[in-house]
């Protein structure tokens, strides 16, 4: 990993049992082969300030890290909240272009956690949509900066044999060189990629499996080798305070904050409203609108119970 340029390691509460119990299981076959994959990305950040960044904040708050070769590969790597570590896919680790995004992501999911701004699911549907969009939007935001980065390096290396590839490589450093409006527009970038449809798929299935919507079987599998959830480090952010979400947009290492760029009206009309929240995760297909309608239905009727069950005189 990168060498710390006199920065203390910091003592953060991660539970990492489950993790020091699945290495327990590995051969020493295995450790040597995880320890050659994973230097060969973390060598990426010679060429990525925003990986090198990343990866001086995990290694001062003594995050772990491990490939992980049981997860479907259409997850290209994970972070487990609350416990500091950090998984990454065969298929990531062999794709150097691809690592440097994937690790970047993931580690800013652990930087989420560290402040606080993670939270599991507390029955809201809507709320946990516009959650999953703010920190995986941020998360995605510097996932692709360093990817880009290493563009530039890529570009500059080809440039001899193919100089029509000058002008990409000048306007890419020039957006690169502003790193607060380059970010903001990662974040933005989100919010109309595929991902928002995906995200919501999963997860309303996830969670209409707890309100009987759905079947264990119709929740896609994923095959984690580490399967143990642990709850995040601080209560996450508060939707209803725009400074507590302002939080999200910090660097690793303190400086600018890119969300101070977005117009309030933005945050609080486009990324925090609610009625757009409902449409943006139901609008994949006819199946999933009636799903996440039916989830707030029964998040409704559950909220109403619980009403009646405190108050008494309440009418039925």
């Amino acid at each position: 990993m990168t060498a710390l340029q006199n920065r203390p390691q910091i003592k953060v509460q991660w539970d990492q049992r489950a993790y020091e119990e699945l290495r327990e299981t590995w051969s020493q076959d295995r450790i040597e082969e995880d320890t050659r994959l994973l230097k060969e990305i973390f060598n990426l950040a010679s060429r990525s300030p925003t990986l090198k960044q990343a990866l001086d904040w995990a290694e001062q708050h003594e995050v772990k890290f491990f490939v992980d070769r049981t997860v479907v590969p259409t997850i290209r790597g994970y972070y487990k909240n609350g416990q500091g570590v950090i998984a990454v896919s065969t298929k990531s680790a062999e794709n150097r272009r691809y690592a440097a995004y994937v690790l970047t992501h993931e580690i800013r999911h652990a930087w989420q956690d560290y402040h606080g701004l993670l939270r599991p699911y507390a029955g809201n549907f809507t709320d946990y949509n516009i959650r999953t969009s703010l920190i995986e939007a941020d998360a995605c935001a510097f996932g692709n900066k360093a990817r880009d980065e290493l563009r530039v390096e890529r570009l500059k290396r080809l440039r001899k044999d193919h100089p029509e590839r000058v002008y990409y490589l000048d306007r890419l450093k020039s957006s690169l060189a502003d790193e607060s409006t380059y970010l903001k527009k990662l974040f933005l970038w989100w919010f109309s990629s595929q991902y928002p449809a995906s995200y919501g798929e999963y997860g309303s299935k996830y969670i209409g499996r707890s309100y009987g919507l759905c079947a264990p079987r119709d929740v896609p599998k994923r095959h984690y080798e580490l399967n143990a959830d642990r709850k995040g480090l601080g209560a996450g952010m508060d939707l209803s305070d725009l400074n507590s979400v302002m939080k999200l947009g910090g660097g690793f290492f303190g400086g600018k904050n890119y969300l101070a760029q977005l117009p309030k009206e933005t945050l609080l009309k486009k990324i925090l409203s609610p009625s757009l929240s409902k449409t943006f995760y139901g609008a994949a297909n006819d199946d999933q609108r009636k799903l996440t309608s039916d989830l707030r239905k029964a998040y409704l009727r559950k909220k109403l119970v619980s009403r009646r069950s405190r108050n008494p005189f309440l009418e039925h």
